[in-house]
């Protein structure tokens, strides 16, 4: 079952078991200072933190998903405001991709890559 996430009235994503899906266009969504994806600070630590294991940001352009624990985010995203509320980004380098294969080492995860994979190809 999918649980939408939303910031006021916007849709930023939803929760599908114990993971955090996020669409985004690399070209609209990229932070450009830092290579980085943000995540609404309010919503992650009020309603995504307290549900979930794994993040996936799956980027629309490129088809590519990427992967983090929700605790290497918690440890390394780095919280700014840039006009839309505060929001943690966490860089590029602390993302894994489905280019690199599914090495999540949070134990608790329970999303196989057949899941993930599904979630991509039915997220356009």
């Amino acid at each position: 079952m999918k649980t939408p996430v939303k910031v006021g009235r916007k849709f930023i994503g939803w929760i599908q078991g114990n993971v955090f899906f996020k669409k985004v266009k690399k070209s609209k969504h990229l932070l450009r200072v830092i290579p980085a994806y943000g995540i609404d600070k309010e919503k992650f630590d009020n309603v995504i933190k307290p549900q979930v294991s794994l993040i996936v940001i799956i980027e629309m352009e490129g088809k590519v998903a990427y992967m983090t624990s929700i605790r290497k985010f918690k440890e390394k995203a780095i919280e700014r405001d840039f006009g839309y509320g505060k929001q943690y980004f966490l860089p590029l380098t602390y993302w894994q991709t489905t280019k690199q294969g599914f090495v999540i080492e949070d134990e608790k995860v329970r999303t196989s890559k057949k899941e993930i994979v599904r979630a991509l190809k039915g997220a356009e």
